[in-house]
């Protein structure tokens, strides 16, 4: 009986680990047939636990980028890495990191890579996934260039340098 509850455990166990490996890309995936598409009306909770970004309340007046995230990922990881260590080309770009992870995984990366200090770094937690299922996300990190009309510019499953970033937030 032991037994059969541990083989239970461990074949539940290899199909998470391996959902979370599929689930998170290096390579990059583009997305040109979403260009243009609005970006959706949705709200994120803020890692202070209370309070909510609606993105209607996203200024309007330059372009911003869409980041959704693995808190686990090693991919999404990466790219949080290289927008930190870039952050000089990138202060004026306003970054949306989110996820839909609890909370607690969500809190605990933003303490992990200090997101907090960056002034142009939101972070929160899309719980119900919306924008994942929206955009037809199937891997992370999930990278969203917008203009400054909230409109598509370019999107990519998997790790995006910084310099692609700089160059399509100043096309």
């Amino acid at each position: 009986m032991a037994n059969s509850v541990l083989t239970q455990c461990r074949s539940k166990l290899v199909i998470i680990s391996i959902i979370v490996l599929f689930a998170c890309k290096d390579d990059q995936t583009d997305f040109a047939d979403l260009e243009g598409k609005p970006l959706p009306s949705f709200q994120l909770l803020m890692t202070d636990g209370k309070s909510h970004l609606h993105t209607k309340d996203i200024p309007t007046n330059s372009a911003f980028v869409m980041i959704l995230i693995g808190p686990q990922c090693p991919y999404s990881k990466a790219q949080i890495e290289e927008i930190t260590k870039n952050i000089s080309y990138l202060s004026d770009i306003p970054f949306y990191v989110f996820t839909p992870y609890p909370y607690l995984e969500m809190k605990q990366f933003d303490l992990r890579y200090q997101l907090s200090k960056y002034k142009n770094i939101h972070v929160g937690i899309d719980s119900s996934n919306f924008y994942g299922d929206y955009m037809g996300v199937f891997a992370v990190p999930f990278i969203a260039i917008y203009d400054k009309n909230k409109k598509l510019i370019k999107a990519y499953e998997g790790k995006t340098s910084a310099r692609t970033i700089v160059e399509l937030v100043n096309k």
